[in-house]
């Protein structure tokens, strides 16, 4: 930039002066997240979320919320509890863990769903000799009726000899091997797995590709997304395939165990709104600080006696919740019912405007945290070792509304990056831009220059900002000396307040930016 004129100089440090006089407005900040409460789980579990964060060296916010998806997935199915008279909640759980790339996502996935993926092995072995026992009677019957209809044609047999022998090989069922866990799949896929497993399938993968659906990458356009919504209450649910007749699922169960890098949440929240129809609001977020470039390399491994109590638990119970048993209501204790109540009562009151709660963004996700809350009840009671006959005391009832506590205030930073229209927030990435350029002067095309074009891709984006620091008094217009003589008129300049270069603010808003503009 070439020197100022004598008169522009002055009316530079008549801005400056006058910024400094003023004291700018806080822009809209980011939601604090606080760290998941261990203490609210059975030892086992609480001993290898903490081993499984040191030992990978990964936020204590990413092993927790995968370790709950593996319980939801062992624990959910037959088993559900009893919220208040004539409401039950089953137990299944869809949760998203969003970190950027390089977090160490699939390492934390493969110690967590270990005991799962074996639990799952021995199931398929043991079902093996059944399917393959039904697989080849509906083939000989079905070679049977093929003959017989040969034999119709000769005058030989009936025809409703050939119907009975068609009929004979239709009723032998068609086995597949089970599943507890799926990688991503389309909404499509999941329904056919949740068929052939008795309406209970879990989807587990850290590369939550479905939320590449929601954002829009799916054919173009969205899915039927009904598995979604009635898996996760547990609805009925009928099944139409090609070449197989329909199926109807009394209770479809499935469980999300998922991470999902930040940038897909604010591609979400770029698309149109209407194409949710709610599958978003039943998701439990977990937003945790990056831990990348502060990891030790020194970090101990997870301890024998940890991971084999882990891997005990979690098998035993995956285990009994896979018996063919009918379903298992957990009641609460009184204590426990009295304190859910008074945990109902106070979501009620966030929900209010103006409450924790009441921001439309987050509202519908709020009105179901008092059924999540229940849930979460049930799977610490069958954690902590106790049965479906004994009742939820009063401790583990606190214990669940702790965890969700932990969750409503990740719920509200979730949806913050899914908000990514919000003017404030990218007045927060254009202060950066004048931060970390140093432009103690500017104009809009000093910061078109140096903005990303994936954050400010014209002018007008530019223009949008700029206003909103602006009208906070983060930034303060030049008045510009009139021109001498002919000439194109000069452009408007800009002064920032001194105070954006406070080292605190530069070095988080710096961090927010680059990751903005990934």
């Amino acid at each position: 930039m070439k020197e100022p004129t004598p008169e522009l100089a002055d009316a530079i440090s008549s801005a400056e002066y006058e910024a400094a006089m003023t004291e700018p407005t806080a822009l809209h900040t980011e939601p604090k997240v606080p760290p998941f409460p261990t203490g609210a789980l059975p030892s086992w579990w609480k001993d290898f979320v903490e081993a499984t964060a040191e030992a990978t060296q990964t936020p204590l916010d990413l092993a927790a919320s995968v370790t709950l998806g593996v319980m939801a997935t062992a624990l959910s199915g037959r088993n559900r509890i009893q919220a208040a008279p004539g409401w039950e909640e089953p137990l299944n759980l869809y949760l998203a863990c969003a970190l950027p790339p390089g977090n160490r996502k699939s390492a934390v996935f493969n110690l967590a769903t270990a005991p799962l993926r074996d639990v799952e092995a021995d199931l398929i072995e043991d079902a093996k000799p059944e399917v393959r026992r039904q697989a080849t009677l509906k083939k000989l019957r079905e070679d049977a009726a093929e003959t017989v209809r040969k034999q119709v044609m000769t005058g030989k047999k009936s025809e409703d000899e050939y119907l009975s022998a068609v009929q004979a090989a239709e009723e032998i069922p068609v086995l597949t091997l089970p599943r507890l866990l799926a990688d991503d799949a389309t909404p499509e896929a999941l329904t056919s797995l949740a068929a052939d497993n008795g309406g209970k399938i879990s989807v587990a993968s850290a590369e939550g590709g479905i939320f590449d659906i929601f954002a829009g990458r799916y054919s173009g356009g969205m899915p039927n997304m009904d598995i979604l919504l009635k898996g996760h209450a547990g609805d009925a649910m009928t099944v139409d395939r090609k070449g197989r007749p329909s199926e109807r699922i009394a209770s479809v169960c499935l469980n999300m165990n998922l991470t999902v890098q930040p940038a897909v949440l604010r591609q979400i929240g770029s698309g149109s709104p209407e194409k949710s129809k709610g599958e978003l609001e039943r998701f439990l977020f977990t937003v945790p600080k990056s831990i990348v470039g502060y990891r030790s390399v020194e970090a101990k491994p997870v301890p024998a006696g940890v991971k084999a109590a882990y891997y005990h638990h979690v098998s035993s119970l995956a285990r009994t919740a896979a018996a063919p048993d009918g379903p298992a209501i957990i009641q609460m204790g009184s204590d426990a019912a009295k304190l859910f109540t008074d945990w109902q009562k106070a979501i009620e009151a966030d929900l209010r405007p103006g409450g924790l709660l009441g921001d439309p963004r987050v509202i519908g996700w709020g009105s179901k945290l008092a059924g999540t809350t229940a849930r979460f009840a049930g799977i610490l009671h069958l954690a902590s070792g106790k049965t479906t006959d004994e009742l939820v005391s009063a401790d583990t009832a606190d214990c669940a509304a702790a965890i969700a506590e932990h969750f409503a205030q990740h719920a509200l930073a979730a949806f913050h990056l899914m908000s990514i229209s919000d003017p404030h927030k990218k007045a927060k990435d254009l202060r950066m831009i004048i931060i970390n350029n140093k432009l103690f002067s500017f104009t809009e095309r000093d910061l078109l220059t140096k903005a990303s074009r994936s954050v400010f891709p014209d002018s007008t984006a530019i223009k949008e900002a700029l206003a909103i620091l602006l009208e906070n008094d983060w930034v303060f217009r030049v008045q510009m000396p009139e021109p001498r003589g002919p000439g194109r008129k000069p452009s408007q300049m800009y002064v920032p307040h001194r105070s954006m270069f406070e080292s605190g603010l530069h070095v988080a808003e710096s961090a927010e930016y680059a990751e903005s503009a990934a």
